[in-house]
């Protein structure tokens, strides 16, 4: 009894270790950067205005206004961040009751 419990912790655990191997070398489930030639929406300027108007409107974007707009803003700042850990791109994800900032 105590060699099968043994040989079944061992299965499990060889199961958990293939698993997190595989996770890591398949790629990130992540959206292709987009092609934005028009200027994003300015973003930070709705932000200032409501709050100089000390109210909350509802401010809705969808998520290629704000990865245009975080493309936009990081395009000029990828070089200040340094060369150990070259910052390509900033997204976001929405899902219901969910907002994802991944940074590659």
């Amino acid at each position: 009894m105590k060699q099968a419990f043994f040989k079944l912790c061992k299965v499990i655990l060889g199961a958990g270790a293939l698993a997190a191997v595989i996770q890591m070398i398949l790629p990130p489930d992540v959206p292709p950067p987009v092609k934005v030639s028009l200027r994003p929406v300015q973003i930070n300027l709705d932000m200032e205005a409501a709050a100089i108007r000390h109210r909350s409107p509802a401010l809705r974007y969808t998520e290629q206004d704000v990865n245009a707009y975080l493309d936009y803003v990081f395009r000029s700042k990828r070089a200040s961040f340094g060369t150990t850990a070259p910052l390509e791109r900033v997204f976001v994800r929405f899902e219901e009751g969910l907002c994802r900032v991944n940074v590659e």
